[in-house]
């Protein structure tokens, strides 16, 4: 490398460096506005990132709710063993059924406790009369949900049919509307977070503005003059983003502790792969904030 290109490249990074730390310098002068700035980007971060978490689980549960979907059908206790023999095989006879599984009272007791081995719910029992016996029923489709649980229903003998599309259609009712609102809130304070950089980055510029105009005189082109108003803004959205992810780590991994063996048998996603949707949420939408809040500024204030 020649000399000239090696004085460039020790330039540019003394420019660069020099940018950060007059950001730095900025952040810490207008220490009450970077701070107000800061802390409600960490609400409007915090609340993007619940967002993404709570997105990337309603698909997952979705998921595992329509890959593991059966119609448990459960019998009366009342039934003989020929009876609920025969309930199987009129169960086999209606159209949209590909497949039904019998499942004894007893070995719904055994795979109980088992799925719940983490907790002490089940715990010293040992009575499967509890239980019914009760037949799986897989499906063609799950959209023929309906009209098979309207048919089975018709047979004597069946006491009770369980049918989660309902309850999943109420839950992903209920998961959008959460999904609004807190989109709805995300956006107000992401607006609000922009202003509040807005004016943060306008007192940095009036603090400099006698340095600014020397920088004009001498020759200083406009990007070089905008740039550590940019990084300011940039370095305020990242610093955001931090704090924000770091509440929602902590959140999340309560959350997924508290619910155990439960949560993974309902899909819930474990930290890790949650962690990377909110990630890279909460650092893309801090850094584009920062950014656009600097612009805003620069754009009206800074005549260059």
């Amino acid at each position: 490398m020649s000399a000239t290109k090696k004085g460039v490249a020790t330039l540019n990074l003394h420019s660069y460096s020099g940018f950060f730390w007059d950001a730095v310098n900025n952040i810490i002068r207008n220490r009450l506005m970077s701070v107000a700035t800061i802390i409600t980007l960490i609400a409007g971060l915090f609340l993007c990132g619940l967002s993404a978490a709570l997105t990337v689980n309603i698909f997952s549960i979705t998921d595992t709710l329509a890959s593991d979907f059966k119609l448990d059908i459960y019998i009366d206790q009342a039934c003989t063993d020929e009876q609920t023999t025969a309930i199987g095989e009129q169960i086999k006879t209606i159209e949209n059924v590909e497949s039904i599984t019998f499942v004894s009272k007893e070995q719904t007791l055994e795979e109980t406790k088992a799925r719940y081995s983490d907790t002490q719910i089940f715990e010293g029992i040992d009575d499967s009369d509890i239980f019914r016996d009760s037949y799986k029923v897989t499906l063609v489709s799950l959209e023929f949900s309906k009209q098979v649980t309207d048919a089975i229903s018709q047979i004597q003998g069946v006491a009770k049919i369980t049918d989660v599309n309902d309850e999943m259609n109420k839950f992903m009712e209920v998961s959008r509307k959460a999904q609004i609102i807190i989109i709805i809130i995300s956006i107000i304070l992401g607006m609000l977070s922009v202003l509040i950089i807005t004016n943060t980055i306008n007192m940095s510029i009036f603090a400099r503005k006698k340095q600014i105009n020397i920088m004009k005189y001498v020759g200083a082109t406009d990007g070089y003059i905008r740039r550590p108003f940019i990084v300011e803004g940039l370095l305020m959205g990242i610093i955001a983003a931090l704090f924000s992810f770091g509440g929602l780590y902590f959140l999340y991994n309560s959350f997924i502790e508290a619910a155990g063996t439960i949560g993974t048998n309902f899909g819930i996603l474990n930290l890790r792969d949650t962690m990377i949707y909110v990630g890279s949420t909460v650092g893309i939408f801090g850094m584009i904030l920062g950014i656009i809040g600097s612009i805003i500024a620069i754009k009206s204030h800074l005549k260059v």
